[in-house]
């Protein structure tokens, strides 16, 4: 079994990644895949924020967040709570 996966488009799933798979995406989209362990130094809030104020400034985008480690219990709680 491969590593869980967390996506930011409605709540933290836990999937393999697998390449051509999920919702089918527009051309002009962007999706970013961050694929590594969940570490403060990391710091995967400050990402999850830049993603929605991207998305505040009309940028179609997604982020897909894909490991595990000691804070991704910290980000399972942010996703779901922010309008990502």
């Amino acid at each position: 079994r491969g590593p869980p996966a967390a996506s930011s488009s409605s709540r933290l799933e836990r999937r393999r990644l697998r390449p051509g798979r999920g919702a089918p995406r527009r051309r002009d989209q962007l999706r970013l895949i961050h694929v590594g362990s969940f570490l403060p130094v990391k710091n995967h809030a400050l990402l999850i924020e830049a993603l929605r104020l991207a998305r505040a400034e009309g940028l179609a985008v997604d982020l897909e967040l894909v490991g595990d480690g000691e804070t991704r219990p910290a980000i399972e709680r942010l996703v779901p709570s922010r309008p990502v």
